[in-house]
């Protein structure tokens, strides 16, 4: 079993590992971490893990991917990707304005061929902030995707 550094004192205690995946967005070096699928005996499976789609996270507004790894563990039978939006965590900053277009966008090059293995029947999830992100990447990339998740979605602006 492995252990994450939660937020505050708690720690989350991981069934599986990721592979941290580089890949480069507009020139910027940016960090995916891929949780493969485990299949009911709990060794690694190939990704494939009885045909269940991966999943892409997209963590909100004051985190990182550590904020998503709870999430991670309750889907075991899933291969999970979740990376650092640009400036946050340990992804480098893209260039120009840090946007909800910037984001999407790199959510989308992230889909589109970024990382290995993702295909039309990837699963797209956005938590609070990433909502948005999510969103906008599914209104304007849906052959991207498979289905949307949106949780605790931002509404309304929040002020």
């Amino acid at each position: 079993m492995r252990t994450a550094a939660g937020t505050g004192a708690e720690q989350i205690r991981l069934l599986r590992s990721a592979e941290v995946r580089t890949f480069t967005v507009e020139g910027t070096l940016q960090r995916c971490w891929d949780f493969p699928a485990l299949p009911d005996n709990g060794e690694v499976d190939d990704g494939e893990a009885g045909g269940l789609p991966p999943i892409f996270m997209v963590h909100g507004f004051r985190g990182d991917h550590h904020g998503l790894l709870r999430i991670v563990e309750a889907l075991p039978r899933h291969r999970v990707l979740v990376p650092d939006l640009p400036g946050f965590g340990s992804a480098e900053p893209l260039p120009g304005a840090h946007d909800v277009d910037a984001y999407a966008g790199f959510v989308a090059a992230a889909l589109d061929g970024g990382l290995p293995g993702l295909g039309p029947d990837t699963v797209l999830l956005g938590h609070s902030f990433g909502s948005i992100i999510a969103s906008r990447v599914a209104a304007e990339h849906p052959g991207l995707i498979s289905e949307l998740v949106l949780v605790n979605p931002i509404c309304e602006p929040a002020l």
